[in-house]
């Protein structure tokens, strides 16, 4: 558990941990990729830009891009208050979505030291839970794809 975030069940943390699972050979394979960060994180950037100039004015809330940082956009969050017919309908489409994160910390049992009393106590925190959904991002999206995603997105929201 304490490898992995002082989780048993994804998500469900019981005590507070960290990421360390990675084994000798992912570590080695990693070193290799390195070389490439500079340029898949140029590539994640023009995605997100794209992706969030397609969805102005449609309902889906993209991420901020902030324009003097360079955020990497591992993965690309969006917020609509109709995330499980968006995800239903992406999901017809050949077009796999992430939720991540979908429980607020103050609600784990690993949290529970703080003395938050529970749901209600951090609304905006449990809002962005219910209603945030990661659409595709990685560096060798192609042009194609991402046209693909962003034309689903503009027919769900009509």
């Amino acid at each position: 558990m304490l490898r992995d975030h002082g989780s048993r069940e994804k998500y469900h943390h019981s005590l507070i941990g960290t990421n360390a699972r990675m084994a000798s050979i992912q570590a080695a394979v990693l070193n290799v990729k390195l070389g490439h960060l500079a340029e898949w994180n140029r590539l994640r950037r023009r995605h997100a830009a794209d992706l969030a100039n397609a969805l102005r004015g449609t309902g889906i809330q993209p991420p901020e891009i902030p324009a003097n940082d360079e955020h990497v956009f591992h993965l690309f969050v969006v917020r609509t208050t109709r995330r499980r017919a968006l995800q239903e309908f992406l999901s017809r489409k050949g077009i796999d979505t992430g939720i991540h994160y979908p429980v607020p910390l103050h609600l784990t049992e690993a949290y529970q030291s703080l003395g938050y009393p529970g749901r209600g106590s951090l609304p905006v925190s449990e809002q962005l839970a219910e209603e945030i959904l990661s659409l595709p991002m990685f560096p060798a999206m192609s042009e194609e794809q991402k046209s693909y995603v962003i034309a689903a997105l503009k027919e769900f929201m009509g």
